[in-house]
């Protein structure tokens, strides 16, 4: 949050040249292959909050219901105007209901467990069904019972194998509009689209499109309008706002993951095992301890610092991580590949930078020498129980962060992670054994392309905050914050003022470009937006305790 609302500051105020010269280390790279959307053509908004609102797709409406959870999402919901976001032209977000951040890969491959049917049509298909089709495999009951089992990927029970181990892989960040953007970079991951069952047109089924909430999806089966976990930052009871996996504990996750139940059901005896980047990714495996009959599973994070870390309360992290070899060499690999040891990569002077060298290639190399020690020596598929492990590769979507998904550092990014695939396969082959594992490839959300370049007005998310307190005689952050999903109202603040969550919607309806630019820094806008600045920014808003009225006038499915 705190990066993406320092982003938002400059989004107003800032341009990013889109043309000319390449940076040094990145010409010879072709263009990504992407269709900006077509400036909309609005210069009023519809009407009311609800007017506005009974415009939506019926299908955003329900993925933006989905997402919300009473008291921790935001009180008013907002959906920006197509190609509208909420972000920067410096850093953009990825966070909305619309299918090119929806949309993901879910792969399965498995000789003797997954069909080999290829691609197929998974347009309904979500985030939420690998739960139940990893339960259906493992012979228990899904955690929840949201999601549905994908009978279709899977062999009839009478020919699957003897399972010993699911790997869940998620490339962060890996959308199918950011494989589609770069197509000639993961030819590994077609072949195992071929070989395996490929849902295409899968969804992640619920917004915001952010880390925390769709890894939780991943988990357990169900939404997070039912899981609890709506975004970075949920509300807490008290009116603060926390990290939604704060101390690297899944407390705030509200039911079970397949981790949980699936655990308990050989009496501890599977292993569940995790190596991600950050906390965010818990929410796919489990609550550890701090579940009811649970144990220590085994959770390792990178920490600030390249060390490894844990919540030792709660989970256990082998002692010897830290001294696995390799990183350097990795990082001398993926320097020299312009011809010069000199701590750059593409151009940016980052290999030296504890902080940003996790951005590149040589952490994509590392974490799979990692995974595999890791797995091999803690027993993952070394014994009849099958075994739960999940991993995170969060390197593309820092560098959509970094340098944007229409840049080459991403297609690198995902060179690299497409590279990491076989070599995993003939790990496990080789450890586990053929025929005695399933994977599933996946992602947690798609990427917003360059502002510029999509011709999207940017949203400075602390500009409207600024400007909705203003507004409101209110102060920002205590009596009004906000997320990419909508904006907080903090009720007692708000009725000693006669403010109402309608009137805040309403307000957000009529918000236009020109008032999302900080005072003095109107110059500095792009031209190409010139002829824009009346042009209405949100294309719907409506407080979530009148979803009621917004569905019915849709009619949509409750």
């Amino acid at each position: 949050m705190a990066v993406m609302l320092a982003a938002a500051v400059a989004a107003a105020g800032c341009t990013k040249d889109t043309g000319g010269e390449p940076p040094p280390g990145t010409s010879g790279y072709p263009p990504p292959r992407f269709t900006p959307s077509p400036v909309p053509n609005v210069d009023e908004p519809a009407g009311s909050w609800l007017e506005a609102s009974c415009e939506l797709d019926p299908e955003i409406f329900t993925r933006v219901m989905h997402g919300y959870y009473p008291h921790r999402a935001p009180d008013v919901l907002a959906v920006p105007r197509t190609p509208d976001f909420f972000g920067g032209f410096v850093q953009t977000s990825h966070s909305g209901p619309w299918d090119y951040l929806a949309q993901v890969p879910i792969v399965f491959y498995g000789p003797g467990f997954i069909r080999p049917v290829g691609h197929i049509a998974g347009d309904r298909v979500t985030l939420a069904d690998i739960a139940p089709t990893f339960a259906e495999l493992l012979g228990v009951d899904s955690p929840n019972d949201r999601g549905h089992a994908l009978d279709r990927v899977l062999e009839p029970e009478s020919r699957r194998g003897d399972l010993r181990l699911i790997v869940t892989v998620v490339w962060d960040g890996g959308g199918t509009n950011v494989l589609n953007a770069w197509p000639d970079y993961w030819p590994n991951l077609k072949k195992i689209m071929e070989r395996g069952a490929t849902l295409d047109g899968a969804t992640i089924g619920s917004s915001p499109s952010v880390t925390p909430a769709t890894h939780t999806t991943i988990g357990t089966g169900t939404f997070p309008d039912e899981h609890g976990i709506t975004g970075i930052t949920i509300q807490q009871p008290d009116g603060s706002y926390i990290d939604s996996f704060a101390g690297r504990d899944a407390d705030a996750v509200e039911v079970p993951m397949l981790g949980d139940t699936y655990d308990l059901a050989t009496g501890n005896a599977a292993k569940i095992g995790l190596f991600a980047y950050k906390s965010w990714h818990l929410g796919m495996m489990s609550h550890g301890a701090n579940w009811p009959g649970g144990d220590h599973d085994l959770a390792a994070f990178l920490d600030t610092n390249e060390k490894f870390a844990t919540n030792p309360n709660l989970y256990y992290m082998p002692n010897y991580l830290d001294s696995i070899p390799g990183l350097h060499r990795e990082l001398r690999k993926v320097d020299l590949e312009d011809g010069k040891l000199d701590d750059v990569w593409m151009g940016h002077d980052i290999l030296a930078n504890h902080r940003y060298r996790r951005d590149t290639p040589a952490w994509v190399l590392h974490q799979t020498d990692v995974l595999k020690v890791m797995m091999k020596r803690e027993g993952f598929g070394a014994d009849d129980v099958p075994d739960l492990f999940f991993t995170n590769y969060k390197q593309i979507d820092e560098g959509g962060h970094d340098w944007n998904m229409v840049n080459p550092e991403v297609a690198e990014l995902v060179k690299y992670s497409d590279a990491a695939l076989p070599q995993l396969v003939d790990f496990l082959n080789k450890d586990v054994g053929k025929r005695h594992w399933v994977m599933v490839l996946t992602a947690d959300h798609g990427q917003q392309p360059d502002a510029q370049m999509a011709q999207g007005w940017p949203i400075s998310t602390t500009e409207l905050i600024a400007d909705a307190a203003k507004h409101f005689g209110l102060p920002a952050r205590r009596g009004i914050f906000g997320s990419a999903a909508g904006l907080w109202l903090n009720q007692e603040m708000a009725a000693a003022k006669g403010v109402t969550k309608e009137d805040l919607a309403d307000w957000l309806i009529d918000y236009r470009i020109s008032d999302n630019i900080p005072a003095g820094r109107e110059d500095s806008v792009p031209d190409q937006y010139d002829d824009r600045m009346d042009e209405p920014v949100i294309a719907a808003a409506f407080p979530a305790d009148q979803a009621a009225r917004v569905r019915s006038c849709l009619g949509a499915n409750p």
